[in-house]
């Protein structure tokens, strides 16, 4: 529990300061490879509610705790352990 709250203070701090490059993003999906604990998936669901954020994670607890933390908050995240399928015009991004 402890490591994950560090982890997360941690990935947020750099997401603010790199606010105005994610609020920059024009596409109707936004792939986030590498997710980790799913706080940018979930920033950028909140912020872009038209778009469609897919989270890939290889880490199946990871990913069970971003979609537990996501659950009732946002329906525009889809999450996965690996792309399985090909999406229009993308944004990518690899963390």
């Amino acid at each position: 529990g402890t490591e994950i709250l560090r982890s997360v203070k941690r990935n947020l701090k750099n997401y603010k300061r790199q606010a105005e490059k994610y609020n920059s993003i024009d596409s109707s999906f936004i792939i986030v490879h590498n997710s980790g604990w799913g706080e940018l998936s979930l920033l950028l669901a909140l912020t872009k509610p038209d778009a469609t954020v897919i989270s890939v994670e290889k880490d199946e607890e990871k990913l069970l705790v971003s979609g537990i933390a996501a659950e009732n908050v946002v329906n525009n995240i889809t999450y996965m352990t690996e792309l399985k399928e090909n999406f229009e015009s993308p944004y990518i991004i690899n963390l």
